[in-house]
């Protein structure tokens, strides 16, 4: 196998890799944050993987409409602070 299919064939694995894979790193980790949280072990929500494309644009238009007046980044930032984020 050449150099050039052995770097074709990880950086594949490594694009699949993106969010929860089923592999077992990713399972651990979603299984940590759900228990943390006391979320259900079979709940259909993903809390490690990112969201889908187009996604994030209908989430901030949904906030602009039960936050208008800028509420929510007042809640984001006293949770990061609270979290001893900058």
């Amino acid at each position: 196998m050449t150099w050039q299919k052995i770097i074709a064939l990880l950086a594949g694995r490594l694009r699949r890799h993106v969010g929860r894979c089923a592999c077992p790193l990713c399972d651990q980790q979603e299984r940590g944050m759900r228990e943390m949280l006391g979320m259900p072990r079979l709940h259909p929500e993903s809390l490690t993987r990112g969201l889908p494309a187009g996604q994030e644009e209908e989430l901030a238009a949904l906030a602009d409409e039960l936050w208008p007046d800028e509420e929510w980044t007042g809640i984001i930032i006293e949770v990061r602070r609270a979290e001893g984020q900058p």
